[in-house]
């Protein structure tokens, strides 16, 4: 009898071993795997709602108990200790993993993703019921309106093959769920608790606000920059993977 990892019905992929440990990619776009491959680095890769999954859409499968899947596919597979990989939704539930199980990880990366502690960003502030009702409707328009730096505004051409790209790949009823489902920021008191080693990689042109502000609050945590990068062009460009994987091998050999 084969046991399905806890929280399969969303997508859970063990890929392999090696001398760095286990690298989980929460939330993460195909290409994650192809990018760990290609610098000699496999990992599990976990969370992708909408693609390759059953593509559940109850929001009740979603946000807290998709934090407490990727310990449990960890779990699953018998590692104890872990670096963890999010970018944008996989960094906001990679947040509140290392908060709720900070034993269980080596280090963190969180790409595309900030927090300012009064909640003001565009995204904390974008109201996620609205956002899901529009993804419901098929269509990305407030996430990317939230993501667009001002006073730059995406235009409908912009929208339409943003809604056509994602949407040709992805149960977007399933990414409504996430998306409302979502857990919110954390509190800067508990972020100043969280002591695992972290990277936070943001775009030049990402308009996800207050990465600075959140690695002041992480006492172990630096940013990296990605020069002329945008929120969906960072991940994938040489500076970004260089970065990431030049912090995954100074930690794993015991260097700052």
């Amino acid at each position: 009898m084969t046991t399905r990892p806890p929280g399969s019905a969303i997508r859970k992929r063990l890929v392999g071993l090696v001398v760095l440990g286990v690298v989980v990619l929460a939330a993460s776009t195909p290409s994650g795997l192809r990018f760990l491959a290609h610098w000699g680095v496999r990992g599990a890769e976990a969370l992708r709602p909408g693609v390759e999954s059953d593509k559940p859409h109850d929001p009740a499968l979603y946000g807290q108990r998709e934090v407490a899947d990727i310990v449990g596919l960890m779990d699953h597979v018998g590692v104890e200790r872990a670096h963890l990989v999010g970018y944008s939704h996989g960094s906001r539930l990679s947040q509140h993993a290392l908060d709720r199980f900070p034993e269980r990880f080596i280090t963190a990366t969180l790409g595309g993703y900030g927090s300012r502690p009064d909640g003001s960003g565009p995204m904390e502030s974008l109201s996620r019921d609205r956002a899901a009702d529009s993804l419901r409707a098929g269509s990305l328009g407030p996430i990317i309106r939230a993501l667009t730096p001002p006073p730059a505004s995406p235009s409908r051409r912009t929208v339409a093959v943003a809604n056509g790209v994602i949407s040709a790949r992805n149960d977007m009823l399933a990414l409504a769920a996430a998306f409302q489902a979502e857990p919110p920021p954390l509190p800067p008191v508990r972020n100043a608790r969280i002591t695992v080693p972290t990277l936070m990689l943001i775009g030049e042109l990402d308009d996800v606000a207050g990465a600075e502000s959140l690695t002041g609050m992480m006492p172990d945590a630096r940013m990296h920059v990605v020069p002329e990068a945008g929120h969906l062009g960072a991940p994938g460009t040489t500076d970004f993977d260089e970065t990431l994987v030049g912090f995954l091998r100074a930690r794993a050999s015991g260097q700052p």
